[in-house]
């Protein structure tokens, strides 16, 4: 089904996603309206006379974009593309009048739900069957790469690929810039957070074996925090890790360990001794501690 209310309920999933994240203050709502096919047809011929006219000035890039998709020369971060742009025709010229009848739907229901946008017209989304309702997410905690989640309409995409028609929309997440954004504006302190042993691990055998021996030891003993360091990084630096970590316990595995099927462990905020312990009696001493 194609329709501004399926637009709108998605765009505001989206935004109840960042409140719940606790991040919608920094992320800014653009959309824009592609039209249909014929639109973006009629568009991308007169944005190719317009840019044919300072093709010299053009970089490489959108030089090349200028035959293939001039649409994708909207998206150039070129300053002197952006200052071309400006003098540019906009889509909204080549819409017709029940696509922005539809669009303006969308605005309205936005606004009745309290969602804050700006209207982008140099914004069309990096794919090329898109149609009708773009938009992306965007902030400026992250630099260049700004966009954190994008979506809209690909009413054609089924048909194009063989299916029957079949109006479809959506909208994807950036999972790394998101959990960027997260980091950047949110004070978790989630380091030294319930860890209690920390494998130090020496090897790549070593951080195999931490493996099976930290699932043995979370199925016996409820609710322990464990970590295993996988950098494999020298003994020095991981003690450091782990003392940085909040751990009570490191637990080593090295090639001696590896041999005698044992594990070493020095309590990290006392003054006792390193000890070397079969795995049978580090799980009953860690059941002592944590019971």
């Amino acid at each position: 089904i194609r329709s501004a209310e399926i637009d709108a309920e998605l765009i505001i999933l989206s935004s109840r996603i960042w409140k719940e994240l606790g991040i919608e203050g920094n992320l800014n709502l653009e959309i824009n309206n592609l039209g249909d096919e014929k639109t973006r047809k009629s568009y991308a011929k007169s944005l190719q006379a317009y840019f044919k006219a300072f093709e010299k000035d053009l970089d490489e890039d959108s030089r090349r974009k200028l035959d293939e998709n001039p649409l994708r020369i909207l998206d150039s971060k070129s300053e002197s593309v952006q200052s071309l742009l400006k003098g540019a025709p906009n889509i909204s010229e080549f819409i017709s009048k029940d696509s922005e009848k539809e669009f303006n739907e969308l605005t309205l229901l936005l606004d009745t739900a309290g969602i804050k946008f700006s209207v982008n017209q140099k914004l069309v989304r990096g794919l090329d069957y898109y149609n009708q309702t773009v938009y992306e997410w965007k902030t400026d905690q992250l630099g260049a790469q700004d966009t954190v989640c994008g979506g809209g309409r690909y009413d054609n995409l089924v048909e194009e690929l063989g299916g029957k028609s079949c109006p479809a929309t959506g909208f994807s997440i950036g999972m790394e810039r998101l959990i960027l954004l997260i980091n950047e504006t949110l004070d978790l302190s989630l380091e030294n957070e319930n860890i209690d042993l920390f494998f130090v691990c020496l090897s790549k055998e070593s951080i195999q074996k931490a493996i099976m021996y930290s699932e043995s030891l979370r199925e016996n003993v409820s609710k322990l925090g464990i970590k295993i360091n996988m950098g494999l990084e020298g003994a020095g630096s991981q003690f450091k890790k782990a003392d940085k970590s909040g751990a009570s316990f490191a637990l080593i595995l090295g090639d001696d360990e590896l041999k005698n099927k044992t594990i070493s462990m020095k309590g990290l905020r006392s003054k006792s001794d390193q000890e070397t312990l079969s795995y049978e009696d580090l799980e009953r001493r860690i059941k002592k501690t944590y019971k």
